[in-house]
């Protein structure tokens, strides 16, 4: 992880900073851990505490949202993205609020706890991250689109509450990036509902059946991440609302304004062409 978040710093120009924790650091901090967290031993509780005060004396930028760390942070195979590819009658209510969770409420939680530091910099921005599905909807991933959808409409509002300050909000909708976004899914073994795009490309690419499969392909034919986090960068500095990432994010977007019901008629037109030709290298 080490190697890689310093080469994300290296390219993009942003400083790198590291913090060695020590035996008994989870102990000092467990009092202001307990009443903010069900159970502050699990997971990454208290790291996460320590990177935050560390961040809190030169943030700027906060970005949040399912997916940020696959962009910026260097860490690919580990990031979870919460997504259920399941229909609404097959979710679990674990299964839902999981996402609900990980992908909304964490977004607005992370708003919450910088937004002060941030109001106190010369100048800041807030980047939470969408997805084109925050944009359309496809079958088999209501949990996911309430979440991305509301994502959208959060950073939306906030964007006009904060609209005289020195901090600016901005949305992000990516299309398709090759992160392993499939492999970390919740997806049961029943038969799913496919649409013509999917039932087209998979004649044409190998997109496969199971989940390790479309793992596979998700991740060979999508836009390199480092080439995302660069559009994202620079959407923030032209200090642009709505970030899409991707030819195939805009196409989606005008197609959905062109026919609101039936936009994803539209899709097979560009869609293919686009997954088989995009520049899949990384940024250099």
């Amino acid at each position: 992880e080490r190697v890689k978040a310093e080469a994300m710093s290296a390219l993009f120009k942003t400083e790198h900073y590291e913090i060695v924790l020590k035996a008994g650091d989870i102990e000092r901090v467990m009092y202001k851990l307990a009443y903010h967290i069900e159970e502050p031993r699990v997971g990454q509780s208290y790291p996460n505490y320590y990177v935050a005060q560390l961040a809190s004396r030169f943030v700027k930028v906060v970005l949040s949202g399912a997916g940020g760390d696959e962009l910026f942070g260097g860490y690919p195979w580990r990031y979870y993205r919460a997504i259920v590819n399941d229909s609404f009658e097959d979710t679990t209510e674990q299964n839902w609020d999981w996402v609900i969770e990980t992908n909304l409420h964490a977004v607005i939680n992370l708003t919450r706890c910088f937004l002060p530091i941030l109001k106190k910099q010369d100048e800041a921005a807030i980047v939470n991250l969408s997805s084109i599905f925050g944009m359309i909807t496809v079958p088999n991933q209501s949990a996911y689109h309430v979440t991305k959808f509301g994502v959208r409409g959060f950073s939306e509002a906030l964007s006009k509450e904060l609209s005289n300050t020195n901090v600016s909000v901005h949305c992000v909708h990516p299309g398709h990036i090759g992160t392993n976004i499939v492999s970390n899914a919740r997806m049961t073994s029943g038969p799913k509902q496919n649409d013509a795009l999917q039932r087209i490309m998979s004649k044409l690419l190998p997109i496969g059946t199971s989940q390790r499969e479309m793992s596979e392909f998700f991740q060979k034919y999508g836009m390199h991440p480092s080439r995302a986090a660069n559009i994202i960068l620079n959407g923030i500095k032209r200090n642009k609302k709505r970030i899409f990432v991707g030819l195939d994010a805009k196409l989606m977007d005008i197609s959905q304004r062109i026919s609101p019901m039936h936009y994803e008629k539209l899709f097979p037109i560009f869609t293919l062409p686009i997954t088989i030709l995009r520049n899949k290298k990384p940024l250099k």
